[in-house]
């Protein structure tokens, strides 16, 4: 697959002095002709490639990310072709685990499995080409909202497929049109990349004067809110995110359903008038100060949020505080369970994070005598555990645990529990 890019020696930094995406994109063949316009910032890398003055290919990948571009591609897969979503599904695990492939050579990552699901024969031409357009208006649109960046030329080809019958200028145009769409929900929405999920599921459930979503569609559209962005709920709803958008609004506004921040390396992105993730209202309140250190004690004492994590194993105890602390949670970390007990009083967490299987003591037993301790009666209790099924969902509940977490977790999906669980 190695051979579907040709790169040259010539790598060119740009002397631009001011950033502009329009004039970036459609400057691009009259002053290099043929080429790459490659540009980094925030974490993402985009990646635009021209040939006989047409866009060729566009993309925008994560280098932190890749399970969100394997994710994004397989609900683009279930729309366009279910035999390609169905071999990226059952392959996706094989995939991720073989991305630092791709390293060198980010923008491989999408074009070479869209090459290799048509060799397959799981996607055919027609199909490749609608979910390279897809790819490119994606990368485009959020190609706008760059204030500042790192800009090289590079004299790079993609020759084995090619966007078709695509207009570069027509393409700008519409990405303006829908970035003075999205203000119409600002400052509720301000980024489509933010994932809304269903905050409290009494009322969402209810029928409610100002209602849009009918009774009967309500249940359906419980477990696609969970944790998808409102882009990729309308990718698996097969509807315009706009619209997506519209029909969630009055419900957002009425803190029904909540907006988690989008997934990692979306959440720093700069959004609509600069405002970017930071719109989300009710999560960014627990987003206060800096975590803590390895003592289990913090290193800041006034935060907005102190978080316990309870675990027999040092390594999870760490991987919790990486992921929390960036987002200025405190963080208090404990391998005797006992110990966290005396001291939760002291600490008096926002969340308690709690592993099910401890050598000395259950899980289920720390949560019933954190219950009968004064003035935690109310504080949420996620049980992590390490097995599909372990968890005892009505003795989880009898003893007063609020919500529980699978290992392996990964940051997103801990910090979907964790913010779910504060709001």
């Amino acid at each position: 697959m190695r051979g579907y890019f040709k790169r040259e020696l010539r790598t060119q930094q740009s002397s631009i002095r001011s950033f502009n995406p329009v004039t970036l994109l459609s400057g691009f063949v009259p002053m290099h002709g043929d080429g790459c316009l490659q540009v980094n910032a925030e974490s993402l890398s985009w990646w635009f490639y021209f040939k006989n003055g047409s866009l060729t290919y566009g993309t925008c990948l994560s280098n932190e990310n890749y399970a969100y571009s394997l994710k994004s591609l397989s609900l683009r897969l279930k729309n366009v072709s279910p035999k390609g979503y169905f071999w990226l599904s059952s392959s996706f695990k094989k995939i991720l685990e073989s991305s630092y492939q791709y390293e060198n050579s980010l923008q491989q990552f999408e074009y070479q499995l869209i090459v290799r699901l048509l060799d397959e024969k799981k996607i055919n031409a027609q199909q490749a080409h609608q979910l390279m357009k897809q790819i490119a208006h994606e990368a485009i649109e959020l190609f706008l909202l760059l204030v500042g960046g790192s800009v090289n030329v590079i004299d790079d080809s993609c020759d084995r497929l090619t966007l078709e019958q695509f207009n570069l200028q027509t393409a700008i145009n519409q990405a303006q049109a829908r970035l003075q769409g999205w203000k119409l929900h600002f400052p509720l929405i301000a980024t489509p990349y933010q994932r809304p999920y269903v905050a409290n599921k009494e009322s969402f459930g209810q029928p409610n004067s100002w209602d849009v979503i009918p009774s009967h569609v309500k249940p359906k559209l419980l477990p696609v809110l969970q944790g998808h962005s409102l882009r990729q709920l309308a990718s698996i709803l097969r509807q315009d995110d706009f619209d997506i958008a519209k029909l969630l609004y009055p419900y957002i506004e009425r803190k029904v359903i909540a907006l988690a921040a989008p997934e990692r390396p979306f959440d720093s992105l700069f959004g609509l008038d600069g405002a970017g993730s930071s719109a989300d209202q009710e999560p960014e309140k627990i987003f206060a100060q800096p975590g803590s250190n390895l003592s289990g004690k913090p290193s800041h004492k006034n935060s907005h949020a102190n978080i316990v994590c309870i675990d027999d194993s040092p390594n999870i105890l760490r991987r919790l505080e990486r992921f929390l602390e960036p987002k200025n949670f405190s963080v208090y970390k404990f391998t005797d369970p006992k110990k966290a007990s005396l001291e939760l009083r002291k600490i008096r967490p926002s969340l308690i994070l709690l592993d099910l299987t401890m050598p000395s003591i259950s899980g289920y037993e720390v949560c019933r005598m954190v219950r009968r301790l004064p003035r935690l009666e109310e504080v949420p209790i996620v049980i992590v555990t390490g097995r599909k099924g372990l968890v005892d969902k009505t003795r989880a509940k009898l003893v007063g645990a609020t919500d529980y977490l699978e290992k392996p977790f990964t940051r997103d999906s801990l910090l979907e529990v964790v913010v779910r669980n504060l709001v």
